[in-house]
């Protein structure tokens, strides 16, 4: 092999290194946009959350997900009921606001102990994000 083989054969290959690495840029950016809702949505119901355990008493909902679909809110809840959570149901966002998140929930519980013991169950199955609400 010449000189100018072993180059060309190394310029080629730091081009598709390059390309390879611009195009797992562009795959990261994309959903960036659902992240930020996520972490917007995240916020909200960790304040909430905290508004909750501050509460002397009421009801608590077990907030299992957040989806931007009708679709994907109801797969999930059929999926709940399925594993024995028959509470589990779909609240819809409310019309002429600014919330389009449909949201999975179980519940409610009159004591917290009982949404922290399906929140913790739910939390050892590998669900991320599960937190306790009061009931509104």
């Amino acid at each position: 092999m010449s000189n100018k083989s072993v180059i060309a054969i190394f310029v080629i290959g730091v081009a598709s290194l390059l390309l390879a690495f611009w195009a797992g840029l562009k795959v990261t950016k994309e959903p960036a946009a659902l992240t930020r809702v996520d972490a917007k949505t995240i916020a909200q119901s960790e304040a909430t959350s905290k508004a909750a355990a501050a509460a002397p008493g009421g009801e608590y909902v077990v907030l299992v997900g957040t989806f931007g679909s009708q679709e994907k809110a109801d797969q999930l809840t059929a999926e709940l009921k399925r594993k024995l959570y028959k509470s589990a149901y779909t609240q819809t966002p409310t019309r002429g606001g600014d919330d389009t998140l449909y949201r999975v929930f179980i519940g409610p519980y009159e004591k917290k102990e009982d949404a922290d013991r399906v929140a913790n169950e739910l939390t050892a199955e590998g669900r991320k994000g599960v937190m306790i609400r009061p009931r509104s």
